[in-house]
């Protein structure tokens, strides 16, 4: 188990790669986005970004909370809450 210092350095470390970046990018300007215009029916994502995550994204959508949340509502109104999925 790692210790409070080195689970530090490991975020530290991994907050500076390229791949957080693209995250932070994306979170960063997505927001923006959504701001400036709260009605907007698409917005651009960064191409970084989406060449990192499409794949998951593709066969994953569980991943995202609000996707998770529905799918569980559902298992609830069909009467098969053991397939719920935990976050």
């Amino acid at each position: 188990m790692a210790t409070e210092e080195q689970s530090d350095a490991l975020y530290l470390a991994f907050q500076e790669t390229a791949e957080m970046e693209d995250w932070d990018e994306f979170v960063l300007q997505s927001k923006k986005l959504l701001e400036a215009d709260p009605a907007a029916k698409t917005i651009a994502v960064p191409a970084a970004f989406l060449r990192r995550v499409i794949l998951d994204i593709g066969a994953t959508p569980l991943i995202f909370t609000a996707y998770r949340e529905r799918f569980n509502q559902l298992c609830d109104e069909m009467r098969i809450p053991e397939e719920k999925r935990k976050g």
